[in-house]
């Protein structure tokens, strides 16, 4: 996989690098999507390990996750982008998620609760932080520790 060794770090993220030696990255991906430079590294890592699909739903949800308001226009859009079967950055959700968001946006005009993303939202932090956010974690804290060990 790309971008596992503290060489690639440093080559390409080198405006990053005080940032990765002098602080952990955050606990989850959610909280990582709210730290501007965390989250920029984390795209590099996402894209570069071929799932930046995820990283951008959760970028794209995260202002309305809990918010209490969602604008329908917006939902249309982030359905269209991540969700329908010809999304060009289809995000793998279960089967019964993506039909309760099918059902909602198969209509002209949606109407939903301000949370009916936040089933999916959910399905896909829980994923990445299981998976490609714990690796990026661990990539990331071998690359503090190799910055550390050279002064």
């Amino acid at each position: 996989m790309p971008f596992e060794k503290p060489e690639e770090w440093e080559s390409e993220l080198s405006q990053f690098m005080d940032t990765v030696k002098n602080s952990d990255p955050p606990g989850s991906i959610a909280d990582c999507v709210r730290d501007d430079t965390w989250r920029q590294i984390l795209a590099y890592y996402a894209n570069e390990n071929y799932v930046m699909e995820n990283v951008a739903f959760v970028s794209a949800l995260q202002p309305y996750i809990g918010s209490g308001s969602f604008d329908m226009n917006v939902g249309k859009e982030l359905y269209g982008r991540f969700i329908t079967d010809s999304a060009r950055e289809q995000v793998n959700l279960p089967g019964g998620v993506r039909r309760e968001l099918d059902e909602i946006y198969a209509e002209d005009e949606p109407i939903a609760p301000p949370d009916h993303f936040e089933k999916a939202y959910r399905e896909i932090v829980n994923m990445c932080d299981a998976d490609t956010y714990s690796r990026f974690k661990l990539t990331a804290k071998e690359v503090q520790e190799h910055l550390k060990s050279q002064g």
